[in-house]
């Protein structure tokens, strides 16, 4: 039996990993089978974070330029770096409800290195 999409049908499957299975990062995460992967051959595209979004989210926060800015660069060096850490959407949220409940950018970024090593901190230059 064939069906037929629907011409405003649209269909999109997110994963971290690309089907390949858990990683050093996401280590929970399944492999998917070649015949599921080949269904999505030619039509993977990444997906990043989006600026306009996490504008949108800190917005109206005190000093949330500047965080975001700190947010932005931390990402880049977390990513120059290869370490195995997270700046996601998920920290903006987080930082923005901080800095409107009083916290100051440094002690969202003390909080955020809490668990980090002293390597990992100079590698993104927050010694």
């Amino acid at each position: 039996m064939i069906h037929h999409r629907h011409p405003e049908t649209i269909l999109i499957a997110a994963a971290n990993t690309i089907g390949r299975g858990a990683d050093a990062q996401y280590v929970g995460r399944n492999q998917l089978d070649a015949a599921t992967l080949d269904r999505f051959i030619l039509a993977m595209i990444r997906v990043d974070y989006d600026p306009a979004l996490e504008c949108h989210i800190m917005d109206g926060a005190p000093n949330g330029e500047l965080c975001l800015g700190w947010i932005h660069g931390l990402r880049d060096s977390i990513d120059r770096a290869k370490l195995r850490r997270l700046a996601s959407t998920r920290l903006v949220i987080a930082a923005a409800a901080d800095l409107r409940a009083g916290q100051t950018l440094a002690q969202i970024q003390a909080d955020y290195f809490a668990d980090w090593s002293a390597d990992e901190k100079r590698k993104v230059g927050a010694e």
